[in-house]
């Protein structure tokens, strides 16, 4: 069983399905990924011997995995490597690989993206924005806010705009996310033109959202109407690196 939000689009619910998952629907869409998250534990706890839950917002093994990222870009870029971008996520990918490399090189830079329309970390305010999987209403425990330099956010409207702009003109069909990291490493390169090798990823293929607002179509979804009080765990962490951390609009 797999538990996500109503809103999620078709092709990720169906690509589930094929695998032989059933469905848990939850209200709302990627924003409200805290409601899905809540009626998993419900059914974890009404059933702990059924289900194994990976729990990859805050099983320390994720960031951990993604450590082999890290060691590949370093070898790759050959230690060429000023700065790296990334949209949270789940925060295992950018934390990983930051931690990677500011072991090779401390002085490299690292910033976490996040939506505009749902600047938690910069503004600790909620709301809808149309990149699913980034800052989906929560901040990650695996987002290693101690291992970041910076944040950037970055409009729904841009990250599709520049999803579109790598099909045109590099030949790369990818999502939302895609779009939003390449947006944030150019913000971070016009606001920082000293460091000459950023490094971002493309993580996902644009055939998981042929329906959506990646291609012109509006997605119904019915917002529930709902406190979003963050987690004060989280808030006392966002708080304690909030002085020290760049914000980059």
């Amino acid at each position: 069983m797999i538990v996500m939000p109503e809103g999620m689009s078709p092709e990720r619910k169906r690509m589930i399905e094929a695998y032989g998952a059933r469905l848990e629907l939850t209200p709302g869409a990627g924003s409200d990924i805290d409601l899905a998250l809540a009626r998993m534990r419900e059914l974890v706890a009404a059933d702990p011997g059924r289900y194994f839950f990976p729990g990859e917002f805050e099983n320390p093994d994720n960031p951990e995995a993604q450590r082999a990222s890290g060691l590949e870009i370093w070898e790759q870029m050959e230690g060429r490597v000023d700065a790296v971008v990334a949209a949270q996520g789940t925060g295992g990918w950018i934390t990983g690989v930051t931690r990677v490399l500011k072991e090779h090189r401390p002085e490299v830079l690292a910033f976490a993206v996040e939506p505009a329309e749902c600047p938690l970390i910069s503004e600790q305010r909620w709301g809808r924005h149309g990149v699913p999987g980034i800052g989906d209403g929560i901040i990650p425990r695996n987002l290693d806010l101690a291992a970041m330099d910076g944040i950037v956010t970055v409009t729904t409207a841009d990250a599709l705009a520049m999803a579109l702009r790598m099909a045109r003109e590099e030949g790369l069909l990818c999502g939302p996310s895609s779009g939003m990291n390449v947006v944030a490493a150019h913000k971070v390169a016009a606001k920082h033109p000293e460091l000459r090798r950023i490094v971002t990823v493309v993580p996902d293929t644009g055939q998981r959202y042929l329906s959506g607002e990646l291609f012109g179509e509006s997605v119904e979804v019915d917002e529930p109407d709902r406190d979003h009080t963050l987690d004060p765990d989280i808030l006392e962490q966002v708080a304690a690196h909030r002085d020290r951390l760049e914000f980059i609009a």
